[in-house]
């Protein structure tokens, strides 16, 4: 089971399984435009599964302490190392489409959609790079918490942009955005929770 598999072995394992299952799909269907935009779709969706879970984490551990939520709050961080990378490889996939198919991506990108995939970009570089235990340990922890809540809650609103308009076109999106207010309820019903035991303290 992944619940024996701890720390940055977790990352390890994930990012491998995401590669080989992209390699597979080159591999099956032939490196072509279509074999290049599945990868682009399920790296898009791998990512999106690995930032809800770390997301998720500490709120799930928070009111059920079972084994399996007790291993995803230990490894909370290389799940969101794992979700940094599997972007990164999204992007590339991007880029390689780009490269390869120039003409299918005609009109597909203004200066709005470019700066708010940069913007994105760079808060998921800025976060996995700050959850290395090199950066971590040269940063105070205030910093770092704050530098972490906001963009995690960042990428959180992008997520949900992007699927909410896209809701009404296919099914698949709809829960995604389900997961996402799944997610934030538990945020919040943690917050509420952790607030009315701290005034039933004074």
């Amino acid at each position: 089971m992944i619940t024996k598999i701890q720390g940055p072995k977790t990352s390890v394992f994930l990012v491998t399984l995401v590669t080989l299952i992209c390699l597979a799909i080159l591999l099956i269907d032939g490196f072509s435009e279509q074999s290049v935009n599945l990868v682009l779709i399920f790296t898009a969706r791998a990512a999106f599964v690995l930032f809800v879970t770390a997301f998720s984490a500490s709120s799930i551990y928070y009111f059920y302490k079972s084994d399996a939520c007790k291993w995803l709050i230990q490894n909370r961080r290389y799940i969101g190392i794992t979700f940094g990378l599997v972007w990164g490889m999204h992007f590339l996939a991007i880029a390689l489409k780009v490269g390869l198919y120039p003409k299918a991506l005609e009109g597909a990108f203004d200066f709005n959609s470019v700066l708010s995939g940069g913007n994105l970009l760079a808060t998921v570089l800025l976060l996995t790079i700050t959850s290395s235990d090199y950066v971590m340990g040269r940063v105070r922890p205030v910093l770092w918490k704050a530098v972490h809540v906001s963009g995690s809650f960042y990428i959180f609103y992008r997520f949900w942009l992007n699927y909410y308009s896209s809701a009404e076109y296919e099914s698949i999106y709809f829960l995604a955005i389900v997961l996402l207010a799944l997610s934030g309820s538990l945020k919040f019903a943690k917050y509420i929770h952790q607030q009315s035991n701290n005034m039933k303290a004074i």
